[in-house]
């Protein structure tokens, strides 16, 4: 069937689809998830059946695709590989997904079985004629699917492989495994029922000042809010206090007795970032993430609490002003880091560090916490820590490792 009709358009992965917007394009991607849908035609009020099919590459683990061909969705089942041909990207309420036209048409790559039994994409491509480029993206594609967990358990499951699902009762603890798994959306964090770490891609939504407890403070406990007001002076005391930088535990009423991530389970006692949930979501879900001190650091471009702190305080005894928007702070004050000290304001902040040209790492904070709440074109990646034990509000899902991936497509 692929080879009656031509292509219409590159073959792209899914994370340059935002560049094609309106364009036909050709995809080959792996079918997690399909679900059928009847739909009524306005005009003739005639019911059509069209089909979503949730799909993913080694780009982008969560697209979704609107089949309006009745004889292409019935071919399409998860767990398999296909390339589509010939359909066009469109945005629809600000979400990018893919559909199907007239001369849209699909061929089945490779099924769940085959996924399973072939050690690699050699054995898989043998028998296809496809050209260079598109073997070239069908090899990352298996590569994608065999090494990330989350979309080895479609194949299982449509594969009809039940043994994967059926735990044995042992009479010992297997060794635990420190390589974290790879999951394709939120949705299957949350559905996981098993201690253990996971990594997947997300978008940062808003960071939820779990510690602010009275009435007073209700509006001021989600922080974009509070960085959109002109007075931003509570932003470091409401996310910095005292506590143990090992364990990450503030000083207050439920401060523990002995630190459980210090050898001689003393506390050692610093400015530490109090501990908040941190709300991020991808097209599937949202799930709020445990953060404590050591995860935050990371989150903020290792700027410490205690160098905040330290900062703040330079510039309250100096009485020099915050600016307004991180734009000016760019603009104005990023260029001492380059040496030029001509500039009076320049040599005000200089003051408010001991004299030093050194970072002005309250400023710098602000405006990581402004560019980490505003809207991402790109997704994060998290390295989350799942504990069974604990419910969500208490640190079921802890943040762990924070990175900000760069595709090699997106590049060149």
């Amino acid at each position: 069937m692929a080879a009656a009709i031509g292509w219409y358009g590159p073959l792209i992965d899914l994370s340059r689809a935002s560049s094609h917007v309106g364009d036909m394009v050709q995809l080959l991607v792996f079918v997690q998830r399909s679900q059928p849908i009847e739909k009524i035609i306005a005009s003739s009020r005639r019911p059509i059946l069209m089909t979503n099919i949730q799909v993913g590459d080694d780009t982008m683990p969560y697209f979704v695709v609107s089949v309006w061909h009745k004889y292409i969705g019935t071919m399409i089942v998860p767990g398999v590989v296909i390339l589509l041909q010939n359909v066009k990207i469109v945005k629809f309420r600000e979400v990018l997904q893919a559909t199907t036209l007239q001369i849209s048409s699909l061929t089945v790559l490779a099924h769940g079985s085959h996924l399973i039994t072939s050690k690699d994409s050699d054995q898989l491509i043998a028998h296809l004629q496809l050209g260079g480029t598109t073997r070239e993206k069908y090899s990352k594609v298996i590569h994608w699917i065999q090494h990330t967990e989350s979309a080895m358990y479609f194949v299982r499951k449509t594969d009809g492989d039940q043994q994967s699902s059926v735990q044995v009762p042992k009479n010992w603890k297997s060794p635990e495994d420190p390589k974290p798994r790879n999951i394709l959306s939120i949705t299957d964090v949350l559905c996981l029922h098993n201690s253990c770490k996971v990594v997947f891609h997300a978008f940062i939504g808003e960071i939820f000042l779990s510690s602010l407890r009275n009435d007073e403070a209700k509006e001021q406990m989600f922080l974009r809010k509070t960085l959109l007001k002109i007075d931003k002076t509570r932003i470091m005391e409401d996310l910095i206090c005292l506590g143990c930088t090992k364990c990450g535990s503030p000083m207050d009423y439920r401060f523990p007795l002995y630190c459980s991530n210090n050898s001689n389970y003393v506390h050692d006692i610093g400015q530490i970032y109090k501990p908040f949930m941190l709300h991020v979501w991808d097209h599937a879900a949202l799930i709020p993430l445990l953060v404590k001190d050591r995860a935050a650091t990371i989150l903020f471009g290792s700027i410490t609490a205690e160098m905040v702190h330290k900062c703040y305080n330079q510039i309250s005894i100096n009485h020099i002003p915050v600016p307004l928007h991180y734009q000016d702070f760019c603009s104005s004050n990023l260029i001492s880091f380059a040496g030029d000290e001509s500039r009076k304001p320049l040599r005000n902040l200089n003051d408010a560090n001991g004299g030093s040209n050194k970072p002005k790492f309250y400023h710098i904070w602000l405006v990581l916490l402004k560019i980490l709440l505003k809207k991402q074109e790109s997704p994060f990646q998290f390295e989350v820590n799942v504990d069974k034990e604990k419910d969500i509000e208490n640190g079921r899902f802890e943040l762990i490792l924070f990175r900000m991936p760069c595709f090699i497509s997106e590049i060149t």
